[in-house]
């Protein structure tokens, strides 16, 4: 990416601190270089990498958690910049160590967002890394499933940063699958399935799928439904607009929710749905296109719905926009049964 700073410039960059917490890292990062000298060893990312896990496994212990936060806090932030610079292999082979000694951070109430968007990073050089045999690993053991499924929880997190940290790193994740024959990522299923179960149990909490409902419940759970809604948007947008066999209970939750009194709830529905068509707008992943017309076709509210059919007019129309600028011809052909829905 043009005018992203090197590795070495980030380090430069830490080794003259000017605020009072940036000094324990470049504390942390002199001692890093003063061991690899003693050692004659190259000050190289493997270097790095590995004398920073050797620290990571002295402030952070599975069994009882972050025993030395500062230290902590510095060598997570540390390993975040050099990660993404270790050889696929080393990342690969190193993966249930460093989730393991990630595992008190990510899961701890107590964890400071700073360590937490370092360790999120960390996580996301790591999965970037994994291959198609990792993938397949069950989530139920050390594997990229369940670290995805931590950036999952933490992509719902209340702290804003944190928040859009683990946000990111799931979108850039999901854009970058392993060699396949498959359109989607192997863990997109999931990921769309966890932001399904998310939107769903929030809206049922707050009631704003009932026509009509304005009470102080659903003020209550406004923050988390866009919050689950924003993760919908993340899953969407790095998914060729949704992973194809989730695309069905997605649309039925979306329609639901354009029922809501709320213009920002209903606004956010729109932009999946927009999110969605897009993405299903180039060559490859306009295979999906036509099963999303054809469940967002299915969905057609009765005409007396003043509420619901105004925005599935207006969600129909975009879909066959973006229908026309694949496939003119065959859109064409199929306009005259639009009318007689």
């Amino acid at each position: 990416m043009a005018g992203e700073m090197s590795l070495q410039e980030k380090l430069d960059k830490i080794r003259s601190p000017k605020l009072q917490n940036q000094r324990e890292t470049a504390v942390v990062l002199s001692a890093v270089e003063d061991t690899l000298k003693d050692q004659n060893h190259n000050a190289t990312p493997t270097a790095y990498f590995a004398a920073l896990l050797a620290l990571l496994s002295q402030s952070i212990i599975p069994s009882d958690g972050v025993v030395n936060k500062e230290l902590a806090s510095s060598v997570v932030y540390l390993l975040d910049l050099v990660t993404s610079h270790v050889p696929t292999a080393l990342l690969r082979s190193k993966f249930s160590q460093i989730l393991t000694s990630l595992g008190p951070t990510l899961t701890s109430k107590d964890a400071e967002a700073p360590l937490l968007r370092s360790s999120i990073g960390c996580l996301e050089s790591l999965l970037l890394a994994q291959d198609s045999t990792a993938w397949a690993l069950s989530q139920t053991q050390i594997s990229p499933r369940r670290a995805v499924a931590g950036l999952l929880t933490l992509a719902l997190d209340h702290r804003p940063k944190v928040r859009k940290r683990a946000q990111d790193a799931i979108s850039r994740v999901l854009k970058n699958p392993p060699p396949s024959p498959s359109l989607d990522h192997p863990v997109a299923d999931m990921c769309a399935e966890t932001a399904l179960k998310t939107l769903s149990s929030t809206l049922a909490s707050s009631g704003s799928t009932k026509r009509g409902d304005k009470n102080r419940t659903q003020e209550q759970h406004q923050p988390g439904i866009l919050h689950a809604l924003q993760l919908v948007k993340t899953v969407a947008s790095a998914s060729g607009g949704w992973p194809s066999k989730k695309i069905e209970p997605l649309c039925e939750i979306l329609m639901g929710v354009s029922r809501s009194n709320n213009e920002y709830v209903t606004m956010a529905a729109f932009e999946v749905f927009e999110i969605m068509f897009t993405g299903m707008a180039d060559q490859f992943s306009s295979t999906k296109l036509p099963r999303l017309m054809e469940v967002v076709s299915e969905l057609k509210p009765s005409q007396n719905d003043s509420q619901l059919l105004p925005p599935w007019i207006a969600v129909i129309s975009r879909g066959y926009d973006v229908s026309a600028q694949i496939s003119p011809e065959e859109t064409f052909h199929k306009l005259p049964a639009l009318f007689q829905m």
